[in-house]
Parts: structure tokens; C-alpha cells; sequence
């Protein structure tokens, strides 16, 4: 008898000489006879990120609208949020400006002080075409960011769909004082250790 099962499993791996690998593994079916190996899903060479300096966060978020995948990465020496589109290849800035700094706002202005760990989630969002009368879909993805050097964690609101109406490309504080140490409260008071 063959016990069967099945997955999906996509495994980032961040190599030392500057090459990205992404392995994915869909509808692998393991049974007592065979077992999967995974698909070299894209290798990326080193001239797409020869910009990033001391990448640290790595975020993985679906587009369920256009079947896209991204990875979000902490380019933490560069002061920077950058997003990858897997299985197109295109490498771009969602936010900060390049210089170490606490400005909240729009993703064009908002500055990072080593941004590192990240975690979120992709929504949908639908507005009405007026001129066609249907309704749309859109993505857009909720980044948290552990922004080291200014004690806070961050709220990186990115578009990612083509909709007329983006809800957000903004960065704002979710949680932090932008004060070094260690006190609890409410989350615009907590002071978080360096």
C-alpha cells in the first residue's frame, strides 16, 4: 500500500557569494517508492542584488489577484525596504530614501535607521471600473518591519495590484517610543531594548 501526500513548499536561501536560489516543490507526491527532488524554480545571478549591503529580513507574500509571488527584503545597511518579483526578475525599492533616519509618510520619503526582521500579510482589496461596471481586484501587502536603530517597529502598507485606487504606500509607527530601553504600555509608549 502507498501512503501519498502532498505539498507546496517554496525554500529561499540566501548564498554568501551574492547568488539568491529558489527552490519550489508543488504537488510533490512522496509514496514508499519514489520521493520528489525539488525544481530549480529561477537562480538569480549576483548583478540583480550587487546593491543590497548587509541584507538581514527576508518576507515571502502572495498576489492571489495575479498569481505573483514576492520577497521582501531588509537591505539593512542600505537603509532600505526592497521587493523582488519571482519568476519575472524585477528588483525595486518600496521604501526609504538611502539615508538613516524616523520619517514616517509616503514610501517615496519614509527613512529607516537598519531596518531587519520582517513579517506580514498579503489582502485583497475591489473598487467598481465605472467604466466597464464591473468589480476589480487589487493586493496589497502588510509589512512590519523591526526597525533597529529606531527602537520602533514600522507599518510598510505597498500596492501591489493595478488598481485606480491604491489603499496605502505609506510607512507609519505601529508599535515604539523611537526611545532606547525596555518599558511596556500602550503601543505608541513601549521603549524597546537596542
Amino acid at each position: 500500500m502507498r501512503n501519498k501526500k502532498s505539498a507546496t513548499i517554496l525554500i529561499v536561501c540566501l548564498i554568501a557569494f551574492g547568488v539568491l536560489i529558489l527552490f519550489s516543490v508543488k504537488k510533490l507526491r512522496v509514496t514508499e517508492a519514489q520521493s520528489g527532488e525539488p525544481n530549480l524554480m529561477v537562480l538569480i545571478p549576483s548583478f540583480l542584488f550587487n546593491t543590497l549591503k548587509h541584507p538581514t529580513g527576508l518576507l515571502v507574500l502572495p498576489d492571489p489577484v495575479y498569481g505573483y509571488t514576492y520577497l521582501y527584503i531588509a537591505d539593512t545597511g542600505n537603509h532600505q525596504i526592497r521587493r523582488f518579483k519571482i519568476g519575472v526578475g524585477s528588483l525595486v525599492v518600496v521604501s526609504g530614501t538611502g539615508a538613516p533616519g524616523y520619517v514616517n509618510g509616503s514610501t517615496s520619503v519614509a527613512q529607516f535607521n537598519y531596518p531587519t526582521g520582517l513579517s506580514g500579510t498579503a489582502e485583497q482589496y475591489f473598487w467598481q471600473d465605472f467604466y466597464t461596471q464591473q468589480i476589480r481586484a487589487g493586493t496589497y501587502h502588510n509589512v512590519f518591519i523591526s526597525d533597529t536603530q529606531n527602537y520602533v517597529i514600522r507599518k510598510l502598507c505597498a500596492n501591489v495590484g493595478a488598481g485606480p485606487y491604491p489603499p496605502c504606500q505609506t510607512v507609519q509607527t505601529a508599535c515604539g517610543s523611537n526611545v532606547n530601553g525596555m518599558v511596556d504600555g500602550p503601543a505608541r509608549r513601549p521603549v524597546f531594548p537596542h
